[in-house]
């Protein structure tokens, strides 16, 4: 499958890039909306919840470990703490961690279309004032058909973006994963293999690019 030139992930790119356009005080008052929504707050060291599939397996991410007894006036006062906001649904609705004194929160916001799509923005800004905000990223995960979902991300450089193509088998488990990002010579094709329905492997040709530690 060639995910650089389907038709569908290429009118998604173009749409994303569109949406950077955005006027950031807008997005600015979506994170607050989006804080008002929150129901339940969990923390973590790391982003311990995401909506993307197989996103740390692929990136060789670490899972991090849930935190407790975090105050919610506390959550960025480490650049250690990850929050994620939840509706009453346990939907995850926002993701936010600082990055030190000065240095800003990065928000990240996701929206829930009634087609399943999911789109999120990834914003930087400063409590202080001290710096403007600035729109990070923009992505979205949709079905491109029965068997076939992506991820398409795009960042401020209009140059940048990424997508990601999810094949499900006969077992209804993606089998096949297709990758690509600016840069790269070409798409790279990872196979998937299961032990008792659950991930065990994720390989490039022979090559073991992720392992099970169980």
């Amino acid at each position: 499958m060639d995910i650089i030139r389907n038709d569908k992930i290429v009118e998604i790119k173009d749409m994303l890039f569109d949406k950077l356009k955005q006027d950031i005080s807008f997005l600015e008052k979506r994170i607050t909306i989006q804080e008002r929504s929150v129901s339940n707050w969990k923390y973590a060291t790391d982003e311990f919840y995401t909506l993307i599939p197989f996103e740390k397996e692929l990136n060789k991410m670490k899972k991090g470990r849930i935190l407790k007894n975090i105050q919610f006036d506390e959550r960025f006062a480490s650049p250690y703490i990850f929050s994620f906001g939840f509706s009453k649904e346990e939907k995850l609705l926002l993701t936010q961690h600082s990055l030190g004194k000065d240095f800003g929160i990065i928000s990240q916001v996701y929206d829930y279309h009634n087609s399943g799509c999911i789109e999120y923005f990834i914003l930087r800004s400063y409590p202080s004032k001290k710096y403007n905000s600035k729109l990070v990223s923009i992505g979205i995960l949709f079905q491109i058909n029965d068997l076939l979902q992506a991820h398409v991300c795009v960042s401020d450089n209009k140059h940048n973006w990424s997508t990601t193509a999810y094949h499900v088998g006969n077992e209804n488990k993606v089998d096949k994963i297709f990758r690509y990002a600016s840069g790269w010579n070409n798409q790279t094709e990872y196979d998937l293999e299961y032990v008792d329905n659950k991930l065990n492997k994720i390989k490039i040709g022979n090559v073991v690019w992720w392992k099970s530690k169980k």
